[in-house]
């Protein structure tokens, strides 16, 4: 029997990773761009501005991602993984979820999937502890409050924000798959690609989509 909550929890999951996808689109375009869109007749005000407010949202859907559900009934992954119900797994069921789990680093005995889950998470929050603590200062201190006062002097990389989204991802991806048993979302790419349109079409010679593949 589907459990209600679970998949309801990980269907507004699904929705905040989406907007974490266009976020982080959006604030990587105009950065690998900024130089050729500085000569471009857009306002360079309103280039700070969007690149502001997209970072802005990506610190709140991390936080929202990844924050536990202490008085509050959130759809983050910790509060997921809380809504599962005991399973015996199958043997089809216990591969992904080892898979998902080996994938981060989770080498221990997979004997039930909430505790396995809450070893997985934490190691991976534990890697990117700095990361995640610097998200919620930002949108605690500049995204929400707005407090110009707060100085942070050095932002998450690029590669901090994917890996968030990755592991998010993932997570909701095994859910619905190994534990709902339902198709998983796919998490398109429109906002980048329009705004990657929308450069080319304002003339803006040789425009980057993305960072160049590390070998």
């Amino acid at each position: 029997m589907r459990n209600t909550k679970t998949d309801n929890k990980n269907i507004a999951l699904a929705k905040r990773i989406q907007q974490l996808r266009n976020d982080i689109d959006l604030h990587r375009l105009i950065g690998l761009n900024l130089k050729a869109l500085k000569k471009s007749d857009i306002s360079n005000s309103l280039l700070g501005h969007i690149q502001n407010l997209a970072l802005g949202s990506i610190a709140v859907c991390i936080c929202k991602i990844y924050e536990d559900p202490k008085r509050n009934e959130l759809d983050s992954i910790p509060s997921i993984i809380e809504s599962l119900r005991a399973l015996k797994l199958t043997v089809g069921q216990h591969k992904k979820l080892t898979e998902f789990g080996m994938r981060y680093g989770n080498s221990s005995k997979l004997t039930d999937p909430k505790s396995y889950f809450k070893g997985t998470l934490g190691l991976f929050t534990g890697m990117h502890f700095v990361t995640f603590e610097r998200m919620k200062k930002y949108r605690d201190k500049i995204g929400a409050h707005s407090e110009s006062k707060v100085k942070i002097t050095s932002l998450p990389s690029h590669d901090e924000f994917e890996a968030f989204f990755s592991f998010a991802k993932d997570f909701y991806t095994i859910v619905a798959d190994a534990i709902i048993n339902v198709g998983p979302a796919i998490f398109e790419r429109q906002v980048g690609n329009g705004f990657f349109k929308l450069i080319q079409a304002m003339g803006i010679d040789e425009p980057v989509f993305d960072f160049e593949e590390k070998a």
